[in-house]
């Protein structure tokens, strides 16, 4: 079943967050190839995207678990802090909408999560 209205808070904006995620509901036989984490401005333009397969890659994240063996998969979606990176973009304060998406070797594509992102501010700078 999918999450809609979900909230991501609780980090500081140029900090570090993994985003980890269950998604059920993947189809017998089949598995998750890659998922996708967008996070836009509200009603406006793509902040950043995450793109993962089920090789791990450094400031991009994984799939842990395709969800083969019992229609369970997991996600997880690396988003960078410091100088110019995923969540420096985000305004601290602000709401923005993310969704994550994934897509089966089946050919399917599923939204199992929506939501928003929201960051506090970052007040030591210079490390």
């Amino acid at each position: 079943m999918p999450t809609f209205g979900a909230t991501i808070t609780g980090f500081v904006r140029e900090d570090d967050l993994d985003v980890i995620r269950t998604v059920n509901g993947i189809p017998s036989g089949q598995s998750v190839t890659d998922a996708y984490m967008t996070v836009k401005a509200v009603g406006g333009s793509q902040i950043f995207q995450k793109h993962i397969t089920g090789t791990a890659v450094p400031g991009q994240g994984q799939i842990t678990d395709d969800g083969s063996g019992d229609g369970i998969a997991a996600v997880r979606f690396e988003l960078v802090g410091g100088p110019a990176q995923d969540t420096t973009q985000l305004t601290a304060g602000t709401a923005f909408n993310y969704d994550i998406q994934v897509n089966t070797s089946g050919g399917k594509r599923y939204t199992p999560e929506t939501g928003t992102i929201t960051t506090n501010e970052q007040y030591t700078v210079g490390l």
